[in-house]
């Protein structure tokens, strides 16, 4: 059992990571996509004004 709990964990840790990485990278490509439409709104706010 010991050695069977040992083998699982570390596979499961392995799974999670990735996972995770990923999800942060796709959350910080949205944040910096927005970021660049919020620009460009405002520079055509500006150049309309």
């Amino acid at each position: 059992m010991e050695m069977e709990k040992k083998t699982v964990r570390p596979s499961m840790t392995i799974a999670k990571k990735p996972y995770i990485f990923k999800h942060k990278k796709l959350r910080d490509l949205c944040l910096e996509t927005r970021n660049i439409h919020m620009l460009i709104i405002i520079k055509r706010n500006k150049k309309s004004s």
